[in-house]
């Protein structure tokens, strides 16, 4: 850079003391050597900056190259998910569908289930309460029973024990059935 700079000066000030001439008017040979300072100028200058430049855009143009890939990757990686997603989207209502007639197979079998479940259970308990009410039945026949015997056997001990003729036929019977 200070190069550049120092002769861009070196040349501004050849051509202001060959352009001046001694009476101030110059003739086309005067401009001469400005030409040839600006020719060296601008050969030192294409000499330096054309590589430097060309490196430049050529590591620019790299970059929107990578740029370029990363952008086209990515967007044929959004395409793909895009048709995933389209593809669940369509597929949406087909699966609800499903799930509904799952749930309803389901609701449907657990209802049977459930009823039959109930159904078992009530003839069961018909089936125990009967038991029970015929259970129930027979020991209050027994009681009865056993509360008939009590009074018939207490009425036959107060009747033998009245008549005491009674009471020696009763015992020779029950001597008798002993033996």
């Amino acid at each position: 850079m200070k190069l550049l700079i120092t002769s861009l000066i070196c040349t501004l000030s050849i051509s202001v003391s060959f352009a001046s001439g001694g009476a101030g008017h110059g003739s086309a040979f005067d401009l001469i050597p400005s030409f040839v300072n600006v020719i060296i100028l601008a050969a030192a200058l294409l000499y330096i900056l054309v590589p430097k430049m060309r490196a430049h855009f050529l590591e620019k143009s790299k970059n929107v190259e990578v740029v370029m890939e990363r952008a086209s990757t990515k967007a044929r990686e959004a395409k793909i998910l895009m048709e995933k997603q389209n593809k669940k989207i369509e597929n949406l209502q087909a699966e609800i569908e499903s799930l509904k007639k799952e749930g309803a197979d389901e609701v449907s079998i657990y209802r049977t289930n459930y009823t039959r479940s109930l159904e078992e259970r009530v003839e069961k308990l018909k089936s125990d309460s009967a038991k029970k009410i015929e259970t129930e039945k027979q020991e209050l026949a027994n009681n009865l029973n056993g509360e008939l015997l009590d009074l018939v056997i207490a009425n036959a001990k107060t009747k033998i024990n009245s008549d005491r003729n009674l009471g020696s036929e009763a015992t020779g019977r029950i001597l008798e059935g002993l033996k």
